[in-house]
């Protein structure tokens, strides 16, 4: 018996997914956070990392990372086999203001588009300069998938970085931790 990469009933999916594994034509629908995803939770602990004067419990309770993720399989005859994956990302963790160096919460929201295409298309010149692509009438985030194998976690790891405030400050004093 094949083992599931994801179950959408018990809102589970791993963090890398077999293209043949996800739903042909529907997106499935995931809210994942640290008490339901351990690969969430990992990265709610790597965002929380830099702060040293907060135990690990109370990082734990007062911090958090909720992802709404839709994630489906498609088919074209140019692509054949691709992901579409839609997210939805809020956190709110713990950091350290780049000018005090004061311990703060600092949070994130923000949501993107991600389409998996084979790796085989990487070295097309077609697709070798590309960042974004235009599939299913909208644009989503371009990435590859090995083997027929997408690392969702790397893609989501990847587009929080790219999406915190890289040099955070306190602007008022709700953000200091106390």
């Amino acid at each position: 018996m094949k083992k599931r990469t994801f179950n959408p009933i018990e809102n589970h999916i791993d963090p890398q997914v077999k293209v043949s594994q996800l739903s042909k034509e529907n997106l499935d629908e995931f809210n994942l956070n640290k008490d339901n995803c351990e690969w969430v939770k990992d990265l709610l602990d790597e965002l929380n990392q830099n702060v040293e004067d907060v135990s690990d419990e109370d990082k734990f309770k007062q911090s958090h990372l909720n992802i709404k993720l839709k994630i489906g399989r498609k088919f074209k005859d140019d692509l054949g086999e691709y992901i579409l994956m839609k997210t939805d990302i809020d956190g709110q963790f713990f950091t350290e203001c780049v000018k005090t160096l004061q311990t703060m919460k600092d949070m994130v929201h923000f949501s993107f588009q991600a389409c998996f295409i084979d790796k085989r298309f990487e070295e097309h010149e077609e697709y070798e300069d590309l960042t974004e692509i235009f599939t299913d009438e909208e644009v989503y985030e371009l990435y590859f998938h090995s083997q027929a194998l997408a690392d969702i976690k790397e893609t989501i790891h990847e587009q929080l970085y790219l999406n915190i405030d890289s040099y955070p400050t306190i602007e008022s004093d709700d953000s200091t931790i106390n």
